[in-house]
């Protein structure tokens, strides 16, 4: 039964990681060979799935409001769906009337575990730049959202 596996072993190895058909080996004693031809039968295991990874970008309210700026810029409401309640969502709706570009500048932590995130932001029809100021919330699943837009102007 060794001196099977030993000839299966090398079989299997010599064919540089290619699945090989079933082959018949003949195993030989040690005073005279065996007569009946064994099969040998080479499986394949199958790779593991990964898991797939949490998305570092809700790791923090940062990460999140950059990707809400992405996603707002490029008017991809699926995307914002993922960083943003609906009063937030409805509100950053109505900025997309007069307010453009929109870009993280900064968040600060509040004493209750939420972020004010602060934004500057474009005007459609006029010069400069405005400010938006966001209330960020941690949310039931890793990550953040922006639950409430402060103040837009």
């Amino acid at each position: 039964m060794r001196a099977t596996l030993a000839v299966a072993l090398l079989l299997a190895t010599t064919a540089c990681g290619q699945a090989r058909t079933p082959a018949a080996v003949t195993t030989f004693g040690a005073d005279r060979p065996d007569p009946r031809p064994a099969k040998v039968v080479l499986a394949v295991a199958p790779k593991p799935v990964p898991k797939p990874a949490v998305r570092s970008m809700f790791r923090t309210p940062q990460g999140a409001m950059r990707y809400l700026a992405r996603a707002y810029n490029s008017h991809d409401d699926v995307s914002l769906r993922h960083v943003t309640t609906a009063d937030a969502r409805h509100h950053l709706g109505e900025m997309r009337s007069f307010a453009n570009d929109l870009r993280l500048t900064g968040c600060t932590r509040n004493a209750d575990g939420s972020h004010l995130c602060t934004f500057s932001h474009g005007y459609v029809k006029a010069k400069g730049r405005g400010e938006a100021t966001l209330l960020v919330a941690p949310a039931l699943k890793p990550g953040w959202y922006a639950t409430v837009v402060e103040g837009c102007g």
